[in-house]
């Protein structure tokens, strides 16, 4: 099979055509270490290089489409502009290689500014206030990690009734990750890093490749914004579901003895903890019992560097 890259921002692994409902998205990068996702976010009237390769490193000629903004193309390289409407839009390469045409679709969503946003809310819909900065003392909670884990959102994904079911991965659509809260004049807003979708499909590869069985897992919580998060009694102003980069999974029947227990719950957190010592999807984990509320879930999210609880 014939594979197009794009790179260094974005990559995206072209294979022969197929009917829309029977694209695999895993097949779709962001740049070369993100695959399996197949959307990016773009602030309004910002610039997407499309620079397309082979296989071997080697530019290839490839024509693009997109239901809206512009594309312009130089040496090797295309650019799309997004429009300044927020929304999602299809960027479709097409290219041929060894006389085979290839094509491949990518969703560029356009996000709504976090400047837009005022007092904690942004169009009546409450996002809270992110810590500002990082604190000059390194003892400090807030500096942690490194400065982009932590920096404010810039964007916002504005989240309709019609968008829900946009597919940003195989198994994975926007409205998995939208928060619990009620919906505000017919709209939320959702930031999501697409490193967490990344490393939620490459969760649940892992487990198939190791004899057991998962389609999608369903998620507790997803994005939460800080107004959210302090709605719930959470008092940590840094929680990674804040971030955009944190998912609560609810186990499943992994090992299909038609039960759901301890045993399907540490299957996943083996999976998860071999995944942040192995990969650059390291991040921290957390292992919940289950209540009268919720089942067996296990935390994930893509931090950059261990922690357990």
């Amino acid at each position: 099979m014939h594979r197009l890259f794009l790179a260094p921002a974005l990559a995206v692994a072209l294979t022969a055509s197929l009917p829309a409902h029977a694209r695999s998205m895993e097949k779709l990068h962001i740049a070369d270490v993100r695959p399996e996702t197949s959307f990016v976010t773009i602030l309004p009237g910002q610039r997407l290089p499309l620079r397309v390769t082979d296989n071997e490193g080697h530019a290839v000629a490839t024509n693009w489409k997109a239901d809206g903004g512009e594309v312009a193309y130089g040496k090797n390289l295309a650019v799309w502009q997004a429009p300044l409407n927020p929304g999602p839009h299809e960027l479709k390469a097409t290219a041929k290689i060894g006389g085979e045409t290839i094509t491949r679709t990518l969703t560029a969503i356009v996000t709504v500014p976090a400047v837009k946003a005022s007092a904690g809310s942004l169009d009546g819909y409450p996002i809270g206030h992110y810590p500002r900065g990082l604190h000059s003392d390194p003892s400090a909670e807030a500096n942690r990690g490194t400065r982009d884990h932590y920096d404010t959102p810039n964007g916002f994904i504005e989240l309709s009734r019609d968008n829900l079911d946009l597919p940003v991965s195989q198994h994975y659509t926007l409205g998995d990750f939208a928060g619990k809260d009620s919906w505000v004049n017919g709209h939320k807003f959702l930031f999501l890093r697409p490193k967490l979708v990344q490393k939620l499909e490459t969760i649940i590869s892992t487990i198939n490749a190791e004899g057991y069985h998962a389609g999608k897992i369903d998620l507790l919580s997803g994005y939460r914004s800080p107004w959210l998060n302090a709605d719930i009694g959470n008092t940590t102003t840094l929680s990674r579901h804040t971030y955009g980069d944190a998912a609560d999974m609810i186990v499943a029947d992994f090992n299909g003895d038609g039960r759901v227990n301890r045993t399907d719950a540490e299957i996943l957190w083996n999976v998860v903890n071999k995944i942040d010592h192995t990969t650059k999807l390291t991040g921290g984990a957390g292992f919940y019992n289950p209540t009268s509320a919720h089942g067996y879930f296990i935390h994930t999210d893509t931090r950059g560097f261990i922690a357990r609880w």
